[in-house]
């Protein structure tokens, strides 16, 4: 995944920390994009899979499997959230 951080601001990060946040009963300020997907409270693989689909059908994309394996953080996420979406 690139170094560069994630524009907090885009619609797609904005809906992955949104998602996150009510798929794990956190507040969405909690939510970091350099948090660790794998150690955020209360996660565990069910809610990730939730999360994901919840985020492909309000973001009207199908997010790329290989890429969603090498995803690690928030960040990790938002940027492949926000590629995905973004208009070729």
């Amino acid at each position: 995944m690139p170094d560069i951080p994630p524009n907090p601001e885009t619609a797609p990060a904005r809906a992955v920390r949104m998602i996150l946040a009510q798929e794990l009963g956190l507040p969405p300020d909690r939510i970091t994009p350099e948090d660790r997907l794998d150690e955020l409270p209360e996660v565990d693989s069910v809610k990730l899979a939730r999360a994901v689909a919840r985020l492909e059908e309000t973001l009207g994309v199908e997010l790329d499997d290989d890429e969603l394996f090498d995803t690690r953080t928030v960040g990790d996420l938002c940027h492949v959230a926000d590629r995905t979406a973004r208009p070729a």
